[in-house]
């Protein structure tokens, strides 16, 4: 709470932006969940090469679109539930939502999908720095390291301030990347480039891209819970957050989509397409210098985005018994996490998770769509489902998150 800092501190300052009215009801969720979203999302360009540019230029803005849509639908439907049944970490919610102890499977998924995304991005960023800057591969991984335990140290209200105050600066170098590569290239060669090649190729299956783009990302929604109890308070709230932060989570996505275009269809093989744009194309120097600083920046915010939701699942298991996990035990989960995604990256593990990716698309449609399209929807029209009992679930709820 901004009362918690002294007037005229720094940190009050910092805290101004989540005090805004219209910001924090209508804005915040949308910049966190895009937060969360980057890092496996898009941050390198080669997420959307895969799930939308392999079916076609257009074809690929259409899955966009797709993707869009769908995760407005997920996230109206997580709001409103969290809203109403009072869930603000993803134990309570799946405890709620699903029967028995089968919300486990779940956070099974869910502890995959932490290990491969921190694994991705503590490896980038050790060679993202080697390969681009000459820096030890160390370097990097102990700025993430180090940038992520510090901001879980800080707590929920730090890390949403900052995660919102650096989606400005990511906003604007993803508008700065694009008028550069327009500037470069011309108008002709990324729209008209798009209109000559938009079907280049025969994978056409762009509505399965933008689903499945969504599947593995809606993710983000459960890790912003937490944020919610202050913010939505009535369903119009939830319906208006739920689309204001899908369209904020893929603007950048398309933003970054556009300034690749011109590089297709040599694009499609670039493992790591934006840095060879900026690199080769663009000439690197100062725009590949604030982009690094933005994928380092957003690398952190993912993963404390996914560490924090896991904290605050472990902080319901401590209120349960009438206490609170510390600063420091929060800051040294993290570290251990991140470590652990670290090794499991480089004994393969997190390669071998990578082949299952369209299997974890799956897995989270299981787990977590059909869920929330049946229970979920069926709770809130005020019907009752067996056999979970909603008044046990609200009464271990209240008992999870009432201060």
């Amino acid at each position: 709470m901004k009362e918690d800092a002294q007037k005229g501190t720094i940190l009050s300052q910092l805290l101004d932006i989540t005090q805004v009215k219209w910001f924090s009801r209508w804005l915040m969720i949308g910049f966190l969940c895009q937060s969360v979203l980057i890092g496996g999302g898009y941050a390198t360009g080669r997420e959307l090469v895969e799930f939308f540019m392999m079916h076609g230029l257009l074809q690929g803005l259409y899955g966009m679109a797709v993707s869009t849509f769908c995760f407005a639908l997920i996230g109206i439907l997580t709001f409103d539930y969290a809203r109403q049944f009072h869930l603000y970490n993803y134990r309570s919610f799946f405890q709620s939502l699903l029967p028995g102890s089968s919300w486990l499977v779940f956070e099974v998924g869910y502890i995959f999908l932490v290990v491969l995304v921190g694994g991705i991005l503590s490896s980038a960023a050790g060679t993202i720095l080697q390969q681009w800057f000459g820096v030890s591969y160390w370097v990097g991984v102990t700025i993430l390291l180090v940038g992520t335990s510090a901001l879980l140290f800080a707590g929920g209200k730090a890390i949403s301030t900052i995660l919102s105050y650096w989606s400005f600066y990511l906003y604007a170098v993803m508008f700065i990347f694009l008028a550069v590569a327009i500037r470069h290239f011309g108008m002709d060669g990324v729209f008209g480039n798009m209109l000559r090649n938009h079907d280049i190729t025969e994978n056409t299956n762009w509505v399965m891209g933008g689903i499945k783009y969504t599947l593995y990302n809606m993710v983000s929604f459960l890790l912003v819970l937490y944020a919610l109890k202050d913010t939505i308070k009535t369903r119009r709230d939830a319906v208006i957050n739920g689309i204001v932060s899908s369209i904020v989570m893929m603007i950048p996505a398309s933003i970054e989509y556009l300034a690749m275009v011109p590089a297709y269809p040599s694009i499609l093989q670039d493992p790591v397409p934006v840095f060879s744009i900026l690199k080769n194309d663009l000439g690197g120097g100062v725009l590949l210098s604030a982009y690094v600083l933005m994928l380092f920046g957003t690398s952190i915010e993912t993963i404390t985005g996914f560490v924090h939701g896991l904290n605050e699942r472990i902080n319901s298991v401590y209120q349960e018994k009438g206490r609170e996990m510390s600063p420091r035990t929060r800051g040294l989960v993290g570290f251990f996490v991140l470590v652990v995604c670290f090794i499991s990256a480089k004994v393969g593990l997190v390669a071998l998770i990578a082949r299952g990716y369209s299997f974890m698309a799956w897995y989270f449609l299981f787990v977590m769509v059909l869920p929330l399209v049946t229970v979920c929807l069926m709770r809130l029209r005020g019907k009752e489902i067996a056999p979970v009992s909603i008044s046990q679930n609200l009464e271990e709820v209240k008992v999870h998150v009432e201060p």
